[in-house]
C-alpha cells in the first residue's frame, strides 16, 4: 500500500497548494492548522481532512506535521440497536396520557 499512499499524499499536496487557502479553508492558529466550517463559518478545533491533505496544509505553512487519524470502526445507529434483543425508551407525555394506556 506504499504505492497508493504515495499517491494520496501526492494529491493532497497538489489539492493543497491549489485549492486550500489560508484564512479561507483554514487558519493558523496556535501552530494548527484548523479547519474553517464552509458553511457556518466557525473555526472547526476537533477536524482534520483525510487523504494526505491535512498533512499537506502543515507542510505548506511550516508546521509541525501531526499524525493521520485513523478510523477503526464505524456502526451506524440502526446497526448497533440491532445488537440488542429488547430496547426500551422514556417519553415526556407518558403521564398525561396514563389515562387513555
Amino acid at each position: 500500500m506504499v504505492v497508493a499512499d504515495s499517491r494520496a499524499s501526492m494529491g493532497g499536496y497538489i489539492s493543497s497548494q491549489s485549492f486550500y487557502r489560508q484564512d479561507v479553508q483554514y487558519i493558523v492558529k496556535n501552530g494548527k492548522a484548523l479547519i474553517i466550517n464552509e458553511l457556518t463559518g466557525r473555526v472547526e478545533e476537533k477536524r482534520r481532512w483525510s487523504e494526505g491533505i491535512h498533512l499537506a496544509v502543515e507542510a505548506k505553512e511550516g508546521l509541525p506535521i501531526q499524525a493521520d487519524s485513523v478510523v477503526v470502526a464505524q456502526i451506524t445507529y440502526q446497526s448497533m440497536f440491532k445488537l440488542y434483543p429488547k430496547l426500551s425508551g422514556m417519553t415526556g407525555t407518558a403521564k398525561t396520557e396514563d389515562v387513555v394506556l
